[in-house]
């Protein structure tokens, strides 16, 4: 039984919630690869679904959301079993998975069919120590995952400092599959730079911050950045964007007038609201070895979109973009915040854009070319 020229994508993470996978498929929607591919992930409940509109590139969701563990464990193993089966029907030559808890299938289907070329890209960094505390289910698959690693074709990361860590945990890989693969956005973005910036008043007041991601009062500094907005009210004006908001964050928003939540943010709908935002934060704490090295995709998101950016002193995988010419990367003490801002300003001015050096297309360019042959 032969394989063929199809490509499969296994994501089981839904794929809304991760921008640098949206962004891929982006790419290979609009790259030169005479290939099916076929896309398999999970959805949940009030999620707007990403689309991409090219009949080679077919994507199948399944819904694993269950409030009850035992069904929860059993929709999993279902997500397992199609995909692995999808496989079987569609014989593809080359397989990328994304995370360990995608790996189980992929790796079986490489130990069925051997001459298989096995892809697996992380957008996160876990410990030896966190897999051993995490869900058992991602222990398994890690646990197959890393007996195979030897027979992969490719592994990365998103920045290099993750990619030491990687290979220190699991000296037994050959270097040559290793890759880093950056959170960019894509290059079409850059596109409309000159618009975003035009449109900011030179006079406006108060200055204009965003913040877009995930919140949480354990893991990121945002009631630290919410209380120095309480003592600026005419100076800052805060703006939110989340799926989900405690409930004693809104409490504490609820009678300030320059700070608000505006709920959940399709991806497609992040430049045009940056259009009319000057500084974008960034918030996480760095609780785990993960978020210390990380250079999340927002970071360059503002950064190509023309903002300011904000960015905690304890993410160690921002410091190579820390940077003092427009657009201005800052690093903050979120613990003591006026005193880190105190020799900073924001300058309401044309910014220079960072599209042509970070963007989705040319930071997957080895990865198409692994994919063509």
């Amino acid at each position: 039984m032969g394989l063929r020229d199809i490509i499969v994508v296994i994501h089981f993470q839904p794929l809304e919630f991760y921008p640098p996978v949206q962004n891929l498929l982006s790419v290979l929607k609009c790259s030169n690869i005479q290939r099916d591919f076929f896309v398999i992930s999970t959805t949940q409940d009030k999620l707007n679904e990403f689309e991409i509109n090219k009949d080679s590139i077919r994507i199948s969701r399944i819904r694993i959301i269950s409030k009850h563990r035992l069904l929860r464990f059993v929709k999993y193993l279902y997500f397992y079993l199609f995909s692995f089966f999808k496989m079987v029907c569609y014989r593809p030559n080359k397989v990328i998975y994304f995370e360990s808890t995608s790996a189980l299938p992929a790796v079986l289907y490489k130990l069925i069919f051997k001459k298989t070329q096995l892809f697996a890209h992380y957008h996160e960094y876990t410990t030896p120590e966190e897999y051993q505390i995490g869900m058992q289910i991602v222990r398994w698959n890690h646990l197959i995952e890393v007996k195979n690693y030897p027979k992969f074709s490719w592994i990365s990361h998103t920045n290099n400092k993750r990619l030491q860590l990687f290979k220190i945990d699991y000296p037994q890989i050959l270097d040559d599959v290793f890759q880093v693969i950056p959170n960019y956005p894509l290059l079409n973005w850059g596109c409309e730079k000159n618009e975003i910036v035009t449109k900011i008043n030179i006079n406006s007041k108060p200055i204009r911050l965003v913040y877009i991601g995930a919140v949480s009062i354990e893991d990121t500094y945002i009631v630290e950045i919410i209380q120095f907005l309480s003592a600026n009210p005419d100076k800052y004006d805060l703006e939110i964007f989340s799926l989900q908001f405690p409930i004693e964050l809104r409490e504490l928003i609820e009678n300030m007038k320059n700070v608000r939540y505006s709920g959940s943010l399709n991806y497609k709908d992040v430049p045009r609201v940056l259009r009319g935002k000057d500084i974008g934060l960034i918030l996480y704490k760095g609780n785990t070895t993960n978020y210390i090295y990380n250079a999340p995709n927002k970071l360059f998101e503002y950064m190509v979109c023309g903002l300011d950016v904000w960015f905690p002193q304890v993410m160690q995988g921002c410091y190579e973009y820390a940077s003092s010419i427009n657009p201005k990367v800052v690093m903050v003490d979120f613990l003591n915040i006026d005193d880190s801002l105190m020799n900073y300003s924001f300058t309401n001015q044309l910014k220079t854009s960072q599209a042509n050096k970070f963007n989705a297309e040319e930071a997957c360019t080895q990865l198409i070319k692994y994919l063509s042959n």
